[in-house]
């Protein structure tokens, strides 16, 4: 029998167009699960338009065996023990130059079906308040793996070298034991567009991508991290942009709590602390700042696993003792 893609049993985390029978994720890091107790089941991943190199997924089973592969058309999984497994998969990275914004996307993560003898068991409620993270390439977990290179093109060892799951952000919401959602883009910023046709901040945020409006509920927490790739833009239109970025995320969570994070290689400390101040009185909000600066060394732009955990644990600690995590 066939289990569309939009069957009650399967749960998806992360930025997710969602229908009756596909989802659709450009997003690193977002990830769907599901529960079975058949000895067999075979993934159907709409892989068409998906271009060379293909994205690599994480495939965790009962959050203890994980295996990374890169995504296919049919993917067969056999059990042998006859028990209920809870089966978790996650976008862990993927070339950025492939097309992820608008169609044709290369670029994706597409289930349509679980081919699979039975219905899928019902999972356990997920009662996690939830954290997104708005930002770019680091977001994402761009070059986490460096030396996991073995093209003169680099791009086309992205999958390889980039694992959303070792990020500071997933690693942060694993710390507060929050629910993740992630919006990394490389490249992207509050003043220009990036990767994939990805557009800047304020016009993308409320899109999983073209056309696919975000349709999750507003998270209990959001981390706005953007500024690297604004380093060369003139200061007042970084300003500008940064608070209409500001606004158009206000308006569509309104209830969210906002923290606003500097970039790790120390530029705009300063500047997004006096923007957030003054937004704050402005506005009559309560937008959290943190300045990053120092925490790691300004280079390598993108941090391996090492600076991404420093960050993490900085960040948690804060996060924590700010909101009672």
């Amino acid at each position: 029998m066939f289990t569309y893609a939009g069957d009650k049993n399967i749960r998806y985390t992360g930025r997710w167009k969602e229908d009756e029978h596909r989802a659709v994720s450009t997003a690193q890091g977002s990830y769907l699960e599901f529960m079975t107790d058949a000895p067999e089941f075979v993934l159907h991943f709409d892989t068409t338009e998906v271009g060379y190199p293909r994205p690599h997924l994480y495939v965790i089973f009962d959050d203890t065996y994980k295996v990374e592969t890169p995504i296919d058309r049919y993917m067969r999984f056999e059990f042998a023990d006859g028990k209920p497994h809870h089966v978790k998969i996650i976008s862990k990275g993927a070339m950025e130059m492939q097309s992820r914004w608008s169609w044709r996307l290369e670029s994706a993560f597409i289930l349509v079906v679980i081919e699979i003898d039975r219905e899928l068991l019902p999972l356990p409620e997920d009662t996690r308040k939830t954290i997104e993270f708005v930002g770019d390439s680091i977001t994402e977990g761009v070059v986490i793996d460096e030396n996991r290179r073995f093209h003169t093109d680099d791009q086309k060892d992205r999958p390889l070298q980039d694992d959303a799951t070792a990020t500071y952000a997933y690693l942060t919401a694993q710390n507060l034991n929050l629910r993740p959602y992630i919006m990394g883009y490389g490249a992207v910023g509050v003043t220009h567009g990036g990767c994939g046709w990805v557009p800047k901040v304020a016009e993308a945020y409320p899109f999983n991508f073209s056309g696919a409006p975000v349709t999750y509920k507003s998270p209990d927490y959001i981390v706005f991290n953007h500024g690297t790739n604004d380093r060369f833009a003139p200061l007042d239109l970084f300003e500008k942009e940064y608070i209409g970025a500001l606004d158009v995320i206000r308006e569509k969570n309104p209830t969210s709590k906002l923290i606003a994070l500097t970039p790790f290689c120390g530029v705009f400390d300063e500047v997004i602390e006096k923007i957030v101040k003054e937004y704050n009185e402005k506005n009559n909000t309560d937008i959290f700042y943190i300045g990053t600066k120092g925490w790691i060394s300004p280079e390598p732009i993108h941090p391996d696993r090492t600076g991404h955990r420093t960050v993490a644990e900085k960040l948690s600690a804060i996060l924590k003792e700010r909101f009672g995590l």
